[in-house]
């Protein structure tokens, strides 16, 4: 605050000894001030100074933790499989990514089997160039060659014959192509002799191909030489197709052991319809199928036809049937006889209504009960059917040993005709329910307590897993109670689980509460069987 002299001072006009005593005050603070400013800025040199040597210690740490890295301390062999195994999993630059991180990487990804995945886009850069060079880094391993192309023209040509060179030494070929005519083409330039070709995949998907009217042999939405392109592949076991029209009159490969077909959506009301014939004539030329999948999308607008009611064909070797379709679709399997068979695969996903047809449902008894399979899996997804086919299937299925339901209105009634003694389904020991609306967890319960607990005769098995999610009347009370007997999963399986792709069965919240719950309160031995994920 001022003092008494100095307010005095402000108040009078300032004489001339005042003005020339504040002038001098000025200076002496102006001077104080760039004093102050001149070490302030010492300070900040200072301070970046340390700054800098911090960083530059810092780096130095780096430098040295980087020589007591992991990374830096595996053997070269595991670290090639390691940047291999990036590479199959579609990292397709990884081999030039990792080379370009120290002179260890570098050195590892030397190894041939990093290069051995070779993925050409024929439509970008050079893929002739790419070609050579990964043939090149690849040596004589073995190789997975996958190539893609919107237009064929010279430079694409000219990869594929560099490709060619080295066919001798292919282990799975894969192709992405827009339509079946490209497809056919570049399949007429392939040599015939493929001794370790064992995987095929054609990816086409071409809007012109939705043609209206009948399919004809020749027609342009067969893929034209599909057969005689591989028929010196002596190991080719693996076919992969996705089209617009099932590839029936393509001359599949009579080798193949694995079939896939996809057949890509169309929402074309007046697309010819898809036939079961057409089936049945991919069936007939693999007779030696040990695996088929079949897949349509359940929003095609497609009709399926019955043109022949009363053919049939055995395929004495088929272990594995997918089918993912929609419903209608689902009668195809009437003309099949498989006698062999262990795991069904049966799913509908999208469909309005899970509830199975009155045809799809015949279809599916008649092929159990002409075929007679020893089947151990049986999967049905959103296909849900009545009590009296669940009881049909059991009663003809005593060899099974895993069913999964999803979105099935199964009753507690129809499951208890597994709890009496010498029940149906006797080798049963792995159940899977998801989505099943009306099935009781004290049912549950009882059918794994009295299949455990009970002789129910020798040949009985013991429930020794179940997997339960998203099923209303299922509640804490009765997963504790099933713990006791049988391990018990809450989640979702590895990645070969269908739900894992679709996200239909995320049930996070639900399992983290269950821990926060009851985890403290486990014994030991329900703590092991409990599968929270």
């Amino acid at each position: 605050m001022l003092s008494s002299a100095e307010r005095l001072l402000y108040r009078s006009e300032p004489s001339e000894n005042e003005v020339l005593n504040a002038l001098r005050d000025i200076s002496v603070h102006e001077d104080a001030i760039e004093e102050l400013n001149h070490q302030a800025s010492e300070l900040h040199l200072q301070l970046r100074q340390i700054h800098e040597q911090k960083n530059k210690h810092a780096m130095a740490i780096r430098t040295k933790r980087g020589v007591l890295t992991m990374a830096r301390r595996i053997p070269l062999e595991p670290l090639a499989r390691i940047f291999e195994y990036c590479a199959s999993d579609g990292w397709t630059l990884g081999p030039i990514v990792v080379s370009q991180v120290c002179f260890v990487w570098r050195e590892a990804a030397k190894s041939p089997r990093v290069w051995s995945y070779i993925y050409i886009d024929c439509d970008r850069g050079n893929p002739a160039m790419k070609s050579s060079y990964w043939l090149r880094m690849a040596q004589q391993s073995s190789l997975h060659v996958t190539v893609r192309m919107n237009q064929y023209h010279p430079i694409a040509e000219q990869a594929l014959h560099i490709l060619y060179s080295a066919i001798s030494n292919w282990t799975s070929f894969m192709l992405e192509v827009p339509s079946v005519q490209q497809a056919s083409l570049v399949l007429a330039y392939c040599p015939p002799i493929a001794p370790k070709l064992k995987q095929v995949g054609i990816i086409t998907a071409d809007p012109s191909g939705f043609a209206g009217g009948p399919l004809i042999v020749g027609d342009d939405s067969q893929i034209v030489g599909l057969g005689s392109s591989f028929q010196h592949a002596p190991n080719l076991t693996s076919l992969l197709v996705a089209s617009n029209v099932i590839q029936s009159a393509a001359g599949l490969p009579s080798q193949i052991t694995s079939l896939s077909l996809i057949i890509n959506l169309c929402q074309d009301t007046i697309t010819r319809r898809i036939c079961a014939s057409e089936v049945i004539a991919v069936w007939q030329q693999c007779p030696n199928l040990e695996e088929f999948s079949m897949k349509v999308s359940h929003f095609d607008n497609r009709e399926f036809e019955i043109d022949d009611p009363s053919r049939y064909i055995t395929n004495e070797h088929l272990i594995s049937l997918t089918l993912d379709l929609p419903s209608p679709y689902l009668t195809v399997i009437q003309h099949l006889r498989a006698p062999s068979l262990l795991n069904l695969y049966l799913r509908c996903p999208d469909e309005s209504t899970c509830y199975a047809d009155d045809t799809a449902r015949m279809a599916m008894r008649t092929f159990i009960a002409e075929s007679c399979p020893p089947l151990r899996l049986l999967e049905l997804y959103d296909l849900d059917v009545s009590q009296e086919d669940f009881l049909f299937f059991f009663t003809r299925l005593p060899t099974l040993e895993e069913m999964r339901l999803h979105g099935s209105d199964i009753l507690d009634g129809t499951l208890q005709s597994m709890c009496e003694i010498n029940g149906l389904c006797p080798h049963l020991s792995k159940l899977d329910f998801r989505w099943c609306g009306h099935l009781t967890g004290s049912t549950l319960v009882h059918l794994v307590s009295s299949r455990n607990l009970q002789q129910n005769g020798e040949d009985t098995s013991v429930i020794s897993e179940i997997t339960i999610i998203n099923c209303s009347f299922v509640n804490e009370k009765h997963i504790l109670e099933l713990a006791k007997y049988a391990t018990c999963r809450l989640h979702v399986g590895d990645s070969a689980d269908y739900c894992k792709h679709r996200g239909c069965c995320e049930n996070a919240r639900y399992r983290q509460r269950f821990r926060l719950r009851h985890t403290h309160l486990l014994t030991s031995d329900q703590r092991s069987r409990i599968r929270l994920g």
